[in-house]
């Protein structure tokens, strides 16, 4: 997703069907989310398009179902996984990592906005 951009209505229904209707998923209806923004306009973000992907693809309307999935089985021993250091993020960036709450995509923002810091 491109941080900084919201969407209208029609632009996230738009994102959605389009990637939607090339799917193959357990139901052709798709759930369409709150928007993020409400005032002073009603506005969606990207992190809202992948949710909904992601909800389509799956089959349910409720984010808290793509949690109880069951436990992920592989053949493949964890003995033969690299564990990597994870890479140092500069301290000037905005987006330092994508939080979920409920598997929707939140980012956040470090860094001032007036008095408060927004999250």
């Amino acid at each position: 997703t491109k941080y900084n951009t919201l969407l209208t209505r029609a632009e996230y229904v738009q994102m959605v069907y389009t990637a939607c209707s090339s799917m193959k998923s357990a139901t052709p209806h798709f759930h369409l989310l709150p928007p993020a923004i409400l005032k002073p306009k009603k506005r969606w973000t990207g992190k809202q398009v992948i949710s909904t992907l992601l909800m389509h693809l799956v089959g349910t309307v409720d984010p808290e179902d793509l949690l109880t999935m069951g436990p992920g089985k592989t053949k493949t021993s964890a003995k033969v996984w690299k564990v990597y250091p994870e890479p140092p993020i500069p301290e000037d960036t905005a987006m330092r990592e994508i939080r979920k709450k409920s598997l929707d995509l939140i980012g956040g923002v470090d860094g001032p906005l007036g008095q408060t810091k927004v999250v």
